[in-house]
């Protein structure tokens, strides 16, 4: 029997969780599309890092950057890290950010 979904999102990581999310809160129903495994053996970034040989990519050029091939995308790498954000966000948009940096 074959299944139907409102919604297909390609990929797992902040911007297709985030667009799963939105969707299913809107009532529809939704399945996620990932390329690469589920990773449940990292725990932690750290952890994450250790076991890279197939949950990431370097892509050639410039800039260089790691990106997550796995459930959960490129959040298993940069694990919620930010910069501080700089005041004037807080000012323009009355949201204190510095806690979550």
């Amino acid at each position: 029997m074959a299944k139907e979904y409102d919604a297909v999102v390609v990929g797992s990581g902040p911007g297709g969780a985030s667009a799963a999310r939105d969707l299913c809160r809107a009532g529809m129903k939704v399945v996620m599309l990932e390329k690469g495994p589920d990773s449940k053996r990292a725990g932690n970034c750290l952890a994450a890092l250790y076991h890279a040989d197939t949950a990431y990519a370097l892509p050639i050029g410039h800039p260089t950057m790691i990106r997550g091939i796995a459930v959960g995308g490129t959040t298993l790498l940069y694990c919620g890290t930010a910069v501080k954000p700089p005041s004037f966000m807080k000012e323009q948009t009355g949201i204190d950010l510095m806690p979550y940096a």
